[in-house]
């Protein structure tokens, strides 16, 4: 049997800088080895679609460097390994439609 698309390691926030918006959006440099940042992906979904993104329905308390507090931030992704994605995503066949309240899970 050959695997086709390998697990592999995902930050949840990101420890590289966003290349759109580098001022803004720094990146979480010092919880790159943190072990409660990471999660395991499907190499497609951390490459193409989260790639290094970490959008907040709060921006404006985003931690930007190590003396920041992250307890503030409110994460527009659905944290599986908090949050029970069975209440917060429905599917209509193969496509997943957000059903919580904070819109998170929809498309931005």
């Amino acid at each position: 049997m050959k695997l086709i698309d390998p697990i592999v390691k995902l930050h949840w926030k990101e420890n590289q800088q966003n290349e759109k918006d580098k001022l803004n959006y720094p990146g979480y440099y010092w919880l790159a080895y943190d072990w409660d940042n990471f999660l395991f992906s499907c190499a497609i979904c951390n490459q193409r679609h989260k790639k290094n993104i970490f959008p907040l329905i709060n921006p404006g308390s985003r931690a930007k460097n190590h003396h920041s507090s992250i307890k503030f931030e409110k994460p527009f992704f659905i944290d599986p390994s908090k949050e029970n994605p069975k209440f917060l995503i429905k599917f209509n066949q193969e496509v997943a439609t957000g059903i919580d309240k904070r819109g998170r899970g929809k498309k931005q």
